[in-house]
């Protein structure tokens, strides 16, 4: 009976190494349809950047001993808001240009952004992997801070939902107004799972 064109079949190295043609074709398509496979596989996992749109109530101020308040992200302020997701793993980049914090008096010790793609950050843990530069109305030039997601206490629900924008370990305050001119950018890496603790898809 003819053989089917390019069938894949086990490998049969004794036939291979007698030099049989299509014990060597077979072979060859055998181990290219397994790599093929395999590139599949890591292209679903990994995956690819993605953008996340534009949504106001992604954006908040933080007052650690009372609660969210206002920061406004226009539209034309978030210049770059993507993910990428690795397994469990989620990297978040964000460049946020001449934002807004209303002069209502508030305190804000910190600037919050909410993770995107549905997750949450892992439960338990407060993950400080990340890099934040800002600069506003008193700082002109881009200053290092530091970024946190918590996932074990605090005013943020559900825990671990947004990522914590810091101007110092020390807590210092963000500078109340601040119109059109405070601005953020960088990344967090957050091992993530699904809000209540949901099998990740």
């Amino acid at each position: 009976m003819a053989r089917a064109p390019f069938l894949i079949n086990p490998l049969e190295l004794d036939r291979v190494a007698l030099g049989d043609p299509l014990a060597t074709r077979d072979a060859l398509y055998t181990l290219w349809a397994a790599l093929n496979a395999q590139a599949t596989r890591e292209a679903v996992r990994i995956g690819a950047w993605k953008d996340v749109p534009y949504t106001a109530a992604d954006f908040q101020g933080l007052d650690s001993a009372v609660g969210t308040n206002t920061w406004t992200v226009d539209a034309a302020d978030l210049v770059q808001f993507q993910y990428l997701r690795i397994d469990d793993l989620l990297l978040v980049h964000w460049v946020i240009s001449n934002s807004t914090i209303p002069a209502d008096g508030l305190v804000r010790d910190a600037m919050l952004i909410k993770i995107p793609g549905g997750f949450i950050g892992r439960q338990g843990m407060v993950q400080n992997f990340g890099s934040l530069v800002w600069s506003d109305s008193v700082t002109v030039d881009s200053t290092l801070g530091f970024v946190q997601v918590n996932g074990t206490t605090g005013l943020v629900t559900p825990l671990g939902d947004r990522i914590e924008c810091f101007k110092s370990p020390a807590g210092t305050d963000f500078v109340t107004p601040s119109a059109n001119n405070l601005s953020l950018a960088g990344f967090a890496l957050i091992s993530i799972e699904s809000p209540g603790g949901g099998v990740l898809g």
